[in-house]
């Protein structure tokens, strides 16, 4: 399975229309505040059964809303230890699967968490082509989750490059 469509989160794809999954009443575009991020977000969390979340990107011109980028997330508030080691398990089930891919295993800063405290532990598969998968755990700071109403979670991101590089063209 080295072809990121090979991949499923709640039985979706890339290259899926989100139009075969959902009705267009259940979708709820979420728009960046960023004019230049022309990649629109939508999420669900009724009926799934291996995700507490799940989270679509599709190009916002695109009428078929084929998904181009997809997330699941787990909560595991406070409990960074079982966190990783979900992280781990997940990370090796997709390593069994994988032929040809480079791993990236680092812990990084929480960008919008300007204190510095809240940080990121990923697992990121590049794929030859330079789609990818990011495997990773959240652990957030105490004030920095009291201000944005969020909990730690796990969560698995299947992303194309075609995604990743307009969205870091966007915020360059």
């Amino acid at each position: 399975a080295d072809d990121i469509r090979d991949f499923e989160i709640e039985g979706m794809s890339i290259g899926d229309s989100l139009l075969s999954h959902l009705k267009i009443s259940e979708i709820k575009k979420i728009k960046s505040p960023n004019k230049k991020l022309k990649i629109v977000r939508a999420s669900i969390s009724n009926n799934l059964k291996t995700y507490d979340f799940v989270q679509f990107w599709w190009f916002e011109d695109d009428k078929d809303y084929r998904i181009v980028g997809i997330a699941g997330e787990l909560k595991f508030d406070d409990d960074l230890n079982s966190c990783k080691k979900k992280q781990k398990e997940i990370a090796n089930e997709i390593k069994n699967t994988l032929t040809e891919f480079t791993i990236n295993e680092e812990v990084n800063n929480y960008n919008d968490d300007k204190s510095g405290k809240s940080k990121v532990h990923h697992y990121a598969f590049d794929f030859k082509n330079k789609d990818n998968i990011n495997v990773q755990c959240y652990k957030f700071s105490k004030n920095y989750k009291k201000s944005k109403n969020i909990i730690d979670n796990l969560k698995v991101m299947i992303v194309t490059k075609k995604m990743d590089d307009h969205f870091y063209a966007a915020y360059r």
